[in-house]
């Protein structure tokens, strides 16, 4: 029994329409940050920097889920590797660009240990479930080369 139907047309919707609400939550945190920022004098330019690549990629991640070729495309493994590029460069660069604001700040020791602890909660639960995600694709995989074979000798 699989515990999840990846081929079923309601978790495809349930993704993207999750992915695009973090998408536009993203880029409207990246609006008024920028916002915020322009109208703050001590704002350090390398935050600013980083602050500014985040929402660029940001944007290409909402223009990519409009622009990605269909499955059976042969650039579609490419673009999948360039979306998961962007994608965990965009999650580094914003954990870089909330421990740089949290250095200027120079907010309590709770609130660094806070940010530090959700922060890492944050990243074992992504490891675990990008293990989980390459653990049922090379399942998937191994069990269509497995069955290829007998297919086609019964004729099928």
């Amino acid at each position: 029994m699989k515990m999840f139907d990846l081929t079923n047309p309601a978790w495809f919707y349930l993704h993207d329409s999750s992915e695009i609400i973090g998408h536009v939550v993203g880029v409207a945190g990246g609006a008024t940050n920028f916002r915020i920022g322009s109208t703050s004098k001590g704002v350090v330019n390398t935050l600013k920097s980083v602050e500014t690549v985040v929402f660029s990629l940001h944007i290409i991640q909402v223009l990519a889920l409009f622009l990605k070729p269909r499955e059976e495309h042969r650039y579609r493994p490419y673009w999948e590797l360039c979306y998961q590029a962007i994608r965990y460069a965009a999650i580094i660069l914003r954990v870089v660009d909330v421990f740089k604001g949290l250095a200027i700040l120079k907010p309590y020791q709770r609130w660094w240990t806070g940010c530090v602890v959700v922060v890492s909660v944050l990243f074992v639960t992504l490891v675990a479930l990008e293990g989980i995600n390459l653990v049922m694709k090379l399942g998937r995989k191994k069990s269509t080369n497995a069955t290829e074979p007998y297919d086609h000798e019964l004729g099928l």
